[in-house]
């Protein structure tokens, strides 16, 4: 714990905040802050309140920083980060903000104590802190200082453990409406914590994406098993030129109860290239969930929802996408996948021959439904003449004979009636025949159902 003499404009034990946070005792402090644990007079519930130093205070960018930090915290929903309540200023200008109170310990505590963990402990960990992460980079949001000191084990009322994720301090944060990233630091400064550092962090923090977050997720869970971090090193300089240009310890000799699966998903997460690295959160979890259990499992199902929302490392932020949405397509500077556009044109022909198939079908019970009627007679002579009709029976010599006279006949009278006065004398034709009705469609099974009778 800090001294005192250290602790220069933190309020002291039994003072009262904005008149109803009594604080009680200090919990932690940094080179930059101090939290304390204080109790809510009103609601009777103990909170954690965070403040920045007095010296600290005075540099507007650290000031900036924790403030930002806040506004990061609020931005991500997921039960494994710490909330965040309320903000304020002390009279002497500095901020502090009113934080979830969590009992337990760090997993850099963890691990002093107890060493390496089993495989599936740390898979169910790790997976834990990426749910938040998850979210954390869905909001475009980066955390740049991952390490076991701010991932927080507390229990919950069953005994089970719950990760937190803590300390947004150094973040970097995608700024609405437009998505551009915020970033206090410097092309060339060295934000986080250079043992769990990703290379292209330490070469320029203000460069790095999630991807440098998976990298430090790879260490953390390499230390979880092993015992020891991925690179050592006796001095500050030391660690980093490993990190730059060796590879890590070999996980398989160190530990080498640890599956096979999960040894090289570890190695893929450290690997210097950013492009064959994991490319999200969700292709690590989908890895090794499987070594972690049923929590594992349910945890690496919400990462994979939250994921698809996400854009790319290289692709800008979900809502400067949807703000670009409304301009021309040429202006956006993307192309649709070629796997995207065959399921779309796939869809597109599936849906128009169900619509086709169900315009049959309407079509086909409203013919069903209309009422029987005679033809008339041009159907008559249609259906007559076309070679489905029933042949007529074949006739003796004396009816041809009679047929062709009356034929004669009528073809008199047909010349008669077109000459001038054929209408004083009425033409004789020879005797006609009743033309015959065709013969009745065969019924099938069910058109009753769809027959109207005459009434």
């Amino acid at each position: 714990m800090t001294e005192p003499a250290d602790l220069e404009g933190v309020p002291e034990v039994g003072e009262v905040l904005l008149g109803k946070y009594r604080v009680e005792r200090v919990i932690g402090s940094g080179g930059m802050g101090v939290v304390v644990a204080a109790t809510h007079l009103s609601l009777g519930q103990t909170v954690a309140i965070k403040f920045l130093l007095a010296e600290a205070a005075r540099n507007p960018k650290n000031v900036t920083r924790f403030s930002r930090e806040a506004r990061a915290v609020a931005r991500i929903q997921s039960d494994h980060v710490a909330r965040v309540s309320d903000i304020g200023s002390l009279p002497s200008g500095a901020p502090f903000m009113v934080m979830e109170y969590l009992e337990g310990e760090d997993l850099a505590g963890t691990i002093e104590r107890h060493g390496a963990l089993p495989v599936e402990t740390a898979v169910c960990f790790i997976l834990q802190a990426c749910e938040a992460l998850a979210e954390a980079h869905a909001a475009g949001i980066v955390h740049r200082d991952l390490k076991p000191e701010n991932l927080f084990l507390t229990s919950l009322s069953d005994g089970s453990g719950r990760i937190k994720v803590l300390d947004f301090g150094i973040s970097k944060i995608a700024v609405e409406p437009g998505g551009q990233m915020e970033d206090l630091t410097k092309t060339s400064a060295m934000m986080g914590s250079p043992m769990y550092m990703a290379p292209e962090q330490m070469r320029s923090a203000k460069t790095a994406d999630r991807r440098a977050d998976i990298w430090a997720i790879g260490a953390i869970l390499f230390e979880l098993l092993a015992g020891q971090p991925p690179f050592a090193g006796a001095t500050l300089p030391q660690i980093c030129s490993r990190i730059l240009t060796w590879p890590p310890e070999p996980l398989a000799e160190l530990a080498p109860h640890v599956p096979e699966p999960v040894v090289t998903a570890v190695l893929r997460c450290l690997d210097k290239d950013v492009n064959a690295r994991y490319q999200s959160l969700a292709e690590l979890a989908d890895v090794i969930a499987p070594f972690g259990g049923v929590a594992a499992h349910r945890s690496a199902e919400l990462i994979r929802r939250v994921t698809t929302t996400q854009p790319g490392p290289q692709q800008p932020h979900a809502a400067h996408i949807a703000q670009a949405a409304t301009q021309p397509a040429g202006n956006l500077g993307l192309a649709p996948a070629a796997g995207s556009t065959k399921r779309t044109s796939g869809l597109i022909i599936a849906l128009g021959v169900a619509l086709l198939l169900v315009a049959l079908t309407i079509t086909l019970v409203i013919v069903l439904m209309q009422p029987q009627s005679d033809p008339n007679p041009a159907q008559r002579l249609t259906e007559a003449s076309s070679p489905t009709s029933k042949p007529e029976p074949s006739r003796q010599p004396s009816e041809l004979s009679s047929a062709s006279n009356q034929s004669a006949s009528e073809t008199t009278a047909s010349s008669a009636a077109r000459r001038p006065g054929a209408g004083r004398k009425p033409a004789v034709a020879g005797p006609t025949r009743k033309p015959q009705r065709p013969p009745p469609a065969p019924t099938r099974p069910g058109d009753e159902l769809f027959t109207t009778r005459a009434p």
